[in-house]
């Protein structure tokens, strides 16, 4: 045991963890408590038993994910977070092409319009909200994005109408954004 606690030692000292793990390994098969060597291989002494940490880690519920332990309920919530974020990228990208169509006017602006108009997730309100915002937006869009949003009962819908009622400088556009916020009191 102690010479190949030796050899982990030297092992440590030149960076050489394979070599260095072997040795540990060792070390505990010819002596079960060394504790230095149990450490070293990643051990804790527990209720007077040596387990790893990652199985102390499982046996309390965690789970390994994207290199650490979390619980099983943060990563499910982590991998919703996830999802949303890539829907609203996919909701941004649509909406993109819909007003591209509209704007160039081309063959499909008036399916383009219709689609905007049917808009009934939630996971469009961003998007929605940040293209109401563009101050060089055109005006007949942005009466479209605030019917749109006029329509969902949401927090984030409604600090998008609040925030053009503050700062957009068309009187239109406020009045219209205000009577859709008071349509939800």
């Amino acid at each position: 045991a102690e010479g190949h606690w030796d050899m982990a030692e030297k092992c440590r000292k030149a960076n050489l963890k394979t070599q260095r793990e072997y040795h540990l390994r060792k070390v505990v098969q010819f002596a079960p408590d060394h504790e230095k060597a149990r450490y070293g291989l990643g051990f804790s002494k527990v209720d007077g038993k040596w387990i790893r940490a990652d199985e102390w880690l499982e046996g309390q519920g965690y789970v390994r994910y994207k290199g650490s332990w979390r619980l099983p309920q943060e990563v499910e919530l982590d991998s919703r977070l996830e999802r949303r974020s890539v829907e609203e990228k996919e909701w941004r990208k649509r909406l993109r092409v819909w007003r591209s169509s509209i704007i160039r006017g081309r063959n499909d602006a008036a399916q383009a319009l219709a689609e905007i108009k049917s808009i009934d997730n939630t996971l469009a309100i961003s998007s929605l909200a940040e293209m109401l915002g563009d101050k060089d937006e055109v005006r007949q869009l942005k009466v479209v994005f605030i019917e749109v949003l006029g329509r969902f009962d949401s927090s984030a819908a409604s600090a998008a109408l609040l925030e053009r009622v503050m700062q957009d400088r068309d009187i239109d556009i406020q009045e219209l954004c205000i009577a859709k916020l008071m349509v939800r009191g």
